[in-house]
């Protein structure tokens, strides 16, 4: 399964520093300046391709968040492009570690969330931290079989 999505960035907004995500291995998103991950799940059954073992601290930069609207999975995107949507096989997982994890069982039917989320810093200069900040957008879905 594919989940395409869109951001919508809706003013100029200075001083965002996304957080890197995949313990330290993934940088923002270079269009927007947002740091994106996606999971789906719910109870014990969850789906992330979200761990890559130990990866290296990065420290992001602040940018301005430009305004437009991101597409993210429509028509046109590849499969190593940052456009590409969250992809989903049905199955338990957390990513590849360093390890090389296999994947799990598939999820039984019942309602779960795909979450997509955004996280950083916003703001701070001088000795006045940053903000933290995560906006998150939850669609439910139901499996039938």
């Amino acid at each position: 399964m594919k989940f395409p999505y869109v951001v919508d960035v809706t003013a100029a907004t200075p001083g965002v520093a996304g957080s890197p995500t995949g313990n330290g291995c993934f940088a923002p998103d270079t269009r927007t300046g947002l740091s994106m991950t996606g999971h789906i799940g719910a109870h014990d059954h969850r789906y992330c391709n979200c761990d890559y073992g130990l990866c290296q601290d990065r420290v992001l930069p602040p940018v301005t968040l430009t305004p437009g609207t991101y597409a993210r999975g429509y028509p046109g995107y590849t499969a190593s492009d940052i456009d590409a949507p969250l992809t989903w096989n049905g199955t338990s997982w957390n990513g590849p570690s360093d390890t090389n994890s296999p994947y799990g069982a598939p999820f039984p039917p019942g309602t779960y969330d795909v979450v997509i989320e955004a996280t950083g810093t916003w703001g701070g200069s001088g000795s006045t931290a940053a903000t933290p900040f995560t906006v998150t957008a939850t669609l439910p879905i139901t499996l039938t079989r």
